[in-house]
C-alpha cells in the first residue's frame, strides 16, 4: 500500500491509501466517491505524477470506497522536479 494525494479543483485535495498501482491504472480506498469521469491529479512524496480519471466504483460500505482510476498522462520526472 502507498500514501498518495489526490486533487481536483471541485473535490479538493485527499490523501488516500493506493492499493495497487500498475502502469495503466490505480486502486485507491477513498471516504467518499466523486464522479465517474472525474480527472484527478495524482501525487506521491508532494510530487506530481499523473493525472488519472475515475472509472469504476469497486466496492462501497460505510466508511470508504473502492475506487479504479485510470492513468490519462503521466508527469515526466527527470532530476526530482516534474517536466
Amino acid at each position: 500500500m502507498t500514501l498518495v494525494t489526490l486533487d481536483n479543483d471541485l473535490y479538493g485535495s485527499v490523501d488516500v491509501v493506493a492499493r495497487e498501482i500498475t502502469e495503466r491504472d490505480l486502486l485507491v480506498e477513498m471516504p467518499y466517491v466523486p464522479p465517474i469521469g472525474t480527472v484527478m491529479t495524482v501525487s506521491i512524496g508532494g510530487i506530481e505524477w499523473a493525472k488519472a480519471e475515475v472509472t469504476e466504483m469497486v466496492s462501497r460500505d460505510l466508511a470508504r470506497a473502492l475506487l479504479r482510476l485510470r492513468f490519462v498522462a503521466v508527469a515526466q520526472v527527470e532530476a526530482g522536479t516534474v517536466q
